[in-house]
Parts: structure tokens; C-alpha cells; sequence
């Protein structure tokens, strides 16, 4: 029974899915003088053959850092290569007290797959971890890391503290990091001049990773909350890449901007900012929203929303679904992007609007009763969950 908790302990922690409480369980329970038979294990369990070149040693380490994970460690950083054959495990990196499983990337800069650990707890809720791209095209992954050194560029240090990307803004030299939350991933970043930056799911960011021109300028993907360091010598400006300029000097202040929504939303929480589409600018007062519909028929178009429900346009920062007078579709993208599944309409799309708030921290499963409630019928097949005839309440 021992030996079979072990490995189910240990291909949890390989396939990144273990949390605190398993790793110390697993290290409580690993016997290092049978080092050379877990070895074997785990190269059974990533179809690996033992004494191939290389792998040994890659396993050793990952077995090592379970055993002796009880300091801060440099974070490793991953280089993308392509294999000829599938994508392999391969190694591991230490956080504080605990060990993190990371991944040699395929050219497609995808995240490990988010597998089903256990098949009664369904589909989870997002969680924090990212992607951090070098300037060498490098590839840090940071899911779980909690603590450590991840680079220093141009003498600029970036590291990880409680979870959160922090960069000490003492370098000189011009070089950029992009950070990406896959599906089912959100993240917060710190950037050189202090301004703090909350990643939704399915974004990225690109920034510097020192501020050394006349302004501090960053390009947005997906949705964001911004928590703008005052500078009146050096505004901060967000680039929606061909889209929507936005300038600052120290604010708060919101932007959606999915390609698969129907408009680029800037919206204003404190302070002053000014937006710019093509020839149209607008400057918001907190409350205030700047929409650019990405219809092409209607690119270009800046419309002013004198009042919003910030509440709603946050919720996602406080770990809630606001679905107040929201199209259904609109809700699915959102379960979408979330729990990084996929919405399938078996009649068609249901013209409906929904009104409720939910938690983001339940398993999907355990928020189709609140949809239901919504009036939205649904069921689960694999990653996909499948909308059947809805009615509105």
C-alpha cells in the first residue's frame, strides 16, 4: 500500500499537479538508500530507459531536489528544443521547502497538459502560473515556484517572491521579457518601476526589463489590471498592438482586449489616462470606459461609456464570475478561458443574458448548479462542456 501511495505521490509530482501537503507527504515517505529503485520508477512513469545518456542524471536531480528541498534555489531557466520524438519529462526545479516540476517546451510554447489527477475532482479552477519568455528566448516556467532567482539581463535581477515575478530595476540595458498566462492561469508581475500588473487567463505581456528610455512603454494581450508607480518624467503607455494606445502617469486602471471579444475595453478605476484609437482620443475619469469595437466594419470607432460597473469589470481580480445582464456567450468565453475548456452549442447559439455572480475557485463541476440556476443547461464530456437548450429566468 506504501509503495503504491509512493508512486501515485510521485507521478502527481511529475506531472506538476502535487501540492504542499503531498510533498511533504512524499518526502516524509521516500527512503533515500532505495535512490537507484525510485529512479527506475520514474523513468517506468515518463517511458524513459534507465542508463539512457542523460536521463539518469536529469532523474537523479529531480529525485535529489525532493529529498533535500528545504532552502531557496536559483530557478532554472528552460530552453526551448525541438525532439524528433514526443515531448518528454525531463527535469525539476526547488522552490521553498518544496519541489516544482518544470518542462522542456516544444517550439509551440505550450504548458504542460493540464491533466485530471483524479477523476472525482473534475475540471479545477484556474490558478497562478505563467510563462516567462527572455530576451534569449529562453523559457521560465512559473507555475508553484514560490521563491528564487529566475534571471538577471542587462544587471537587471528578476526573481520570485510569494509567488509573485518581481524585477529590481537596477539594470541599463534595453532588453525584453514577455510574460503569458496560458488558459486556466493567471499572474502577477512587478515590473521595473514598481507598477504592479495582475494577469487574467489567456494573456501576455511584454515589457522591459529595465526602464531606460523616455517613457515606459509595455504591449498588452488578453486582460489586465494595472497599479501604474507615479512618474510625471516618464509616462506609462500600454500597446494594444495595432489597436489602442493608453497612456498614464500613475493610475489604476483595467484593460480587456481578447481578440475573441466584441470590443477592447479601457476602463478607468483612479487617477487619469488618456486613450488613443488611429485619430480619436478620449481622456477617462475614474468610472469611465473607453470601448473600440473590433468589428472590422467599425475599427477605429472610440465610444465613451460615462459610467460602468467597476465591480463587475473587477470581478475577476477578486476571484468572482459577475455575470449581471451578460450574454451567454460572453459567460462562455469566460468559463473558457478559466478553466481552459472547450464550449460546444449543441442547438445553436442560445440568445440569453444571465444574471448572477459566482466563485472562480470551485471546480467546474460544482458551478454547473449555479448556471442551471441561470437557466443554462449543460453537461460535461471530457474538456468540453456542451450547452444544450437554455431557457432565461
Amino acid at each position: 500500500m506504501a509503495e503504491q501511495r509512493i508512486q501515485y505521490l510521485l507521478k502527481r509530482f511529475l506531472q506538476q499537479e502535487l501540492d504542499e501537503a503531498g510533498l511533504k507527504e512524499l518526502k516524509a515517505m521516500t527512503d533515500p538508500a532505495k535512490e537507484e529503485a525510485m529512479l527506475e520508477q520514474m523513468a517506468s512513469m515518463m517511458e524513459m530507459e534507465p542508463g539512457d545518456t542523460g536521463n539518469d542524471e536529469e532523474m537523479a536531480r529531480v529525485l535529489k531536489n525532493v529529498l533535500n528541498a528545504d532552502r531557496d534555489v536559483t530557478i532554472p531557466v528552460v530552453r526551448r528544443i525541438g525532439w524528433k520524438r514526443r515531448l518528454a519529462w525531463v527535469a525539476a526545479a526547488s522552490l521553498v521547502l518544496f519541489a516544482s516540476a518544470y518542462w522542456w517546451l516544444s517550439d509551440e510554447k505550450q504548458m504542460p497538459p493540464r491533466e485530471l489527477s483524479d477523476s472525482r475532482s473534475g475540471i479545477q479552477p484556474g490558478r497562478d502560473g505563467a510563462i516567462l519568455t527572455l530576451a534569449d528566448g529562453s523559457q521560465v516556467i512559473l507555475d508553484t515556484v514560490r521563491n528564487g532567482t529566475v534571471t538577471t539581463q542587462g544587471g537587471a535581477r528578476a526573481m520570485i517572491e510569494n509567488g509573485i515575478l518581481k524585477y529590481d530595476g537596477s539594470g541599463n540595458e534595453l532588453v525584453y521579457n514577455t510574460i503569458t498566462t496560458p488558459k486556466g492561469r493567471q499572474y502577477q508581475v512587478v515590473l521595473p518601476d514598481a507598477t504592479i500588473v495582475w494577469l487574467n487567463a489567456g494573456s501576455s505581456l511584454r515589457f522591459p526589463a529595465a526602464f531606460t528610455g523616455a517613457d515606459r512603454s509595455v504591449q498588452l494581450t488578453g486582460e489586465a489590471f494595472f497599479e501604474v508607480a507615479k512618474n510625471e518624467q516618464k509616462p506609462f503607455r500600454v500597446s494594444i498592438p495595432g489597436r489602442m494606445e493608453i497612456e498614464v502617469l500613475g493610475t489604476t486602471f483595467n484593460v480587456q482586449a481578447y481578440t475573441n471579444e466584441e470590443s477592447i475595453d479601457a476602463t478607468l478605476i483612479s487617477g487619469a489616462v488618456s486613450v488613443k484609437v488611429t485619430k480619436q482620443s478620449l481622456v477617462l475619469k475614474p468610472g469611465q470606459q473607453a470601448q473600440n469595437r473590433q468589428d472590422k466594419t467599425v475599427t477605429g470607432s472610440l465610444r465613451l461609456v460615462q459610467q460602468v460597473d467597476t465591480q463587475k469589470v473587477l470581478a475577476w481580480r477578486t476571484g468572482k464570475f459577475n455575470f449581471e445582464n451578460t450574454r451567454l456567450v460572453e459567460v462562455m468565453r469566460q468559463l473558457e478561458r478559466w478553466y481552459d475548456i472547450e464550449v460546444v452549442y449543441e442547438n445553436g447559439t442560445p440568445d440569453i443574458t444571465l444574471m448572477g455572480k459566482l466563485s472562480r475557485d470551485i471546480p467546474l463541476k460544482e458551478l454547473l448548479p449555479g448556471l442551471e440556476e441561470l437557466g443554462v443547461h449543460a453537461r460535461l464530456e471530457g474538456r468540453k462542456l456542451i450547452i444544450m437548450a437554455s431557457t432565461n429566468h
